[in-house]
């Protein structure tokens, strides 16, 4: 089975955190057929706590024979997002590519809020 990895070429990228929505973005190699979030918030004992269920929108455009660039927006369904409280949020996705399977930026980057140096 092949991995995604490889088609990703940057992100995702946080663009920008609304009191009610969070966006990002990413460039990959193909059209990604299938992209979901999942946003955490960290607790005063620092353990990550999933904060429900999303509304989520994604909108590809291609900008090249083998670019696309998407942006991804998540928002809570019946609540703003918490303040004074470190977000952290993780991106799966799938793109059309025969075998492939979608990847985690937990799979990339490990548990870490930031990639390794």
């Amino acid at each position: 089975m092949t991995t995604v990895y490889a088609e990703v070429l940057a992100g995702p990228i946080l663009r920008s955190c609304e009191p009610d929505e969070v966006s990002v973005w990413f460039a990959t190699l193909s059209e990604p057929t299938n992209v979901t979030m999942s946003l955490a918030s960290t607790v005063p004992s620092g353990v990550p706590q999933p904060l429900g269920k999303l509304v989520e929108t994604t909108k590809s455009v291609q900008l090249g024979r083998r670019l696309w660039v998407t942006l991804h927006r998540a928002r809570l369904r019946d609540k703003l997002l918490p303040t004074e409280r470190f977000i952290t949020y993780d991106v799966q996705l799938s793109v059309a590519r025969i075998g492939a399977r979608g990847a985690q930026l937990s799979d990339i980057y490990g548990t870490h809020v930031l990639p390794p140096r």
